[in-house]
């Protein structure tokens, strides 16, 4: 019996996870992990994407980048941010008040159960 030929998909244009990461990452993408940060602070992407203190656009980042595998470029997109630099110095910033801070370490932990991955 000669195999099938089933035609194979065009990748979409939003996808976010480049074909060597498939494999490391789970099927997270950018749009849960904003309702996942939504569902945790109680407010609109919108609003938190925007406003200043709430760490709401460093942890979308970090998710992005360390559960998801989006590349800096893809993540600054997203943020619509002016520069690489400035995506990966909200990292940096985040990850350096983890130890000090309960309460943010607390809402990274709720937004990965949500998620369903690792924190």
């Amino acid at each position: 019996m000669p195999p099938i030929d089933l035609p194979i998909a065009a990748p979409s244009p939003g996808s976010t996870i480049e074909p060597a990461a498939a494999g490391r990452f789970g099927v997270v993408g950018w749009a849960e992990i904003v309702a996942a940060i939504e569902k945790e602070c109680g407010r609109p992407w919108a609003e938190l994407r925007t406003s200043r203190g709430n760490n709401a656009r460093a942890m979308a980042i970090w998710f992005a980048r360390h559960r998801v595998g989006m590349k800096l470029e893809q993540v600054r997109e997203q943020l619509q941010a002016r520069s690489c630099t400035a995506v990966a110095m909200q990292v940096g910033r985040l990850q350096g008040q983890l130890p000090h801070q309960p309460k943010l370490r607390k809402r990274l932990k709720a937004i990965a159960q949500g998620l369903n991955v690792q924190c």
